[in-house]
């Protein structure tokens, strides 16, 4: 081994004066201050947001144009509130078809580990692309809605709700899938998620429930939404209190 004596002759020209006893404490108590506080550091939420934005497949957003260019091209077929109803419901669920698989890239891609270790927590980055995805959606349905409203003279708000059932049914589905069905092959996640939308496209075939109880539906579809959203928080708390003991 070599030899370190001359290395040790060097240092012990440098004596390190110990400290007093009362600054150890004091340092203690400070540090003992700063975690009892229980302070995190999450990253700049900005950043965050607009990453998740930034990974948002492209084919989620070629359906989304695909949807409204077909919502244009119908436009002028539209004569009276039941045909506006009918092409929600045949292109809301097609907008909607790929939020599924939005959700599942962390399961499918075994990104799990990963986002559990990152500054926000996994339900967080779940629900800010839920929000994301979500966000066009509406935001489509609402222009159309506007526009059919102004130009067929049809009530603005209720074509905007007529719009949203499909919508808030298919997010309920949506997510009932994400928690109880386990996917690991790409084929699988678009076979359930193309069931979904098939299911969703069938209601077309039911507008009698839309003539007289469609405020009924609405409300219902909303309540089986927030449902739905409840039990997954409360199913991914339980998972992060498991993994954290918080």
């Amino acid at each position: 081994m070599k030899d370190n004596q001359s290395f040790y002759d060097f240092i012990s020209n440098f004596p390190i004066v110990k400290g007093r006893e009362h600054v150890k404490q004091s340092t203690i108590q400070k540090a003992g201050e700063l975690l009892s506080q229980q302070t995190k550091y999450t990253g700049a939420k900005l950043n965050f947001v607009l990453n998740q934005l930034k990974n948002i497949s492209k084919v989620f957003w070629l359906i989304q144009f695909i949807c409204f260019v077909l919502f244009l091209v119908n436009f002028t077929n539209i004569k009276e509130l039941e045909d506006a109803q009918i092409l929600f419901l045949t292109l809301v669920p097609v907008m909607t078809f790929y939020i599924l698989p939005e959700l599942l890239k962390t399961q499918l891609y075994n990104m799990g580990e990963m986002e559990a270790v990152c500054f926000f927590s996994p339900i967080k980055i779940l629900a800010v692309k839920m929000v994301l995805v979500s966000s066009c959606n509406i935001l489509i349905i609402g222009i159309v809605s506007l526009v059919f409203g102004f130009y067929h003279q049809i009530n603005v708000l209720e074509l905007l709700c007529r719009g949203l059932i499909p919508f808030n049914i298919s997010i309920a589905l949506t997510i009932i899938a994400f928690d109880f069905i386990k996917i690991t092959s790409p084929y699988a996640m678009i076979s359930v998620s193309a069931l979904l939308t098939l299911v969703l496209i069938e209601m077309r075939h039911f507008t009698f429930l839309f003539h007289n109880i469609w405020l009924g539906v609405y409300f219902g579809s909303i309540v089986l939404m927030l449902l739905a959203v409840g039990i997954t928080v409360i199913r991914l708390k339980h998972i992060e209190e498991r993994c954290y003991g918080t």
